[in-house]
């Protein structure tokens, strides 16, 4: 069952590359009868909910030591309605079909998130438990978002603000709240660390703060603009005193032990640190308003950002936490091909505003760019024949 499920994950990272490859390819050649947006939602929602979600349930259900029986059929009971979502975007965009699919994944999270307060966190140590309490928490307060679409579309369908504030409520909870912590835990979970030790302290004082960030920061994000000074002293307070405990937790207790991990973890632990920090800079910079005026129209950019936490830091920690130690010889290979692909995709999506204008033998300098993060398709596929060859699984 949890390798079959495993596969299934794999499965839809697979579909996410293929469709991110099709949308790029619109923009070389454009495909008759094509809307980007309706693709782009399929697009996205198969990453957040095929992949990422799928994956942090696993490695968060994984942490509880008793049966399963119940949680893993609701698993696959979720995988419903994102195969509804996937199909029903393309075709139909935000239409009932493709709110009720939505409706239903939110409903089965929360039915997740209940279980894991109500049944699950008792038997699971400390500091995972702590983790694993903010990122169900987010979870949970992220699936508000769509429903105040739902509202916005219904009572006020022209106010454009409301709606982006309910888009923006959805995405941020996902991408900086159950991402990051579910990551987190699963990274925890598979460390196994000793319970009573001075660096479990500093990771749980990480990880309340980090808590304690992401609300701080979203209120800030909604008030500094408006004239909100203490909201913003107070983001940057708890941001900074993130980065002092990281920073030591890093230099006193990771750097001594990274070199007992395979070289190829090394790698993706390379990409997750720089990312993280990036995405604590970014959102300090993203409050100054000028700032914000100028990003926020920028479609590429927000695209840069969101793929900054999702192929940044989510899929690199579920990597490392699935992938054992003796994958197979092929594994290091991979590995350059993803983070290939996704510096490509960066640094592509980054300069397209001022670079698209350039050519190269009659094709777009940027084009050619971005068409190299199809090495994380490579990637994948990858990781799918190491699966089928070595029955990789998370642990338990």
């Amino acid at each position: 069952m949890h390798r079959l499920q495993i596969t299934a994950s794999l499965g839809w990272l697979l579909l996410v590359n293929v469709l991110g490859i099709l949308i790029r390819w619109h923009f070389v050649t454009p495909i008759a009868d094509f809307r980007y947006p309706w693709w782009l939602h399929s697009h996205s929602h198969m990453a957040f909910l095929g992949w990422g979600f799928n994956m942090l349930m696993l490695s968060v259900t994984g942490l509880y030591p008793g049966p399963k029986r119940k949680i893993n059929s609701l698993w696959w009971a979720l995988q419903l309605p994102v195969l509804g979502m996937v199909v029903s975007f393309p075709l139909t965009g935000y239409s009932t079909l493709s709110i009720v699919f939505s409706t239903l994944h939110i409903l089965g999270s929360w039915w997740f998130a209940g279980w894991w307060f109500w049944v699950a966190r008792k038997a699971v140590p400390t500091t995972v438990r702590i983790a694993a309490d903010w990122a169900l928490g987010f979870l949970f307060v992220s699936g508000l978002g769509p429903f105040g679409l739902g509202l916005v579309l219904a009572l006020a369908p022209e106010n454009r603000e409301l709606y982006e504030l309910a888009l923006h409520f959805y995405l941020y909870f996902q991408h900086s709240g159950w991402f990051i912590f579910g990551g987190a835990a699963a990274l925890l979970g598979w460390l196994r660390l000793p319970e009573g030790t001075l660096t479990q302290y500093r990771i749980q004082q990480l990880l309340r703060l980090g808590g304690y960030y992401v609300i701080t920061y979203f209120i800030a994000g909604l008030l500094v603009p408006r004239g909100g000074v203490a909201a913003g002293l107070g983001m940057v307070a708890a941001a900074s005193l993130m980065l002092i405990t990281l920073r030591s937790l890093l230099r006193f207790q990771l750097f001594k032990t990274l070199h007992l991990f395979p070289r190829w973890q090394r790698w993706l632990i390379g990409i997750v640190l720089p990312a993280l920090w990036l995405k604590l800079l970014l959102e300090l910079v993203f409050l100054i308003p000028w700032v914000s005026d100028y990003v926020s129209p920028i479609r590429a950019f927000k695209i840069a950002f969101l793929h900054l936490n999702f192929l940044g830091i989510l899929t690199p920690i579920l990597w490392v936490t699935l992938l054992k130690v003796n994958a197979g010889r092929g594994i290091e290979a991979a590995i350059r091909w993803y983070i290939a692909g996704f510096m490509a995709t960066e640094l592509g999506l980054l300069f397209s505003p001022f670079l698209s204008h350039l050519q190269w033998n009659g094709y777009s300098i940027v084009n050619i760019w971005l068409w190299l993060s199809a090495l994380m398709l490579l990637a994948a596929i990858s990781l799918i024949f190491r699966q089928s060859r070595h029955n990789l699984s998370l642990p338990s």
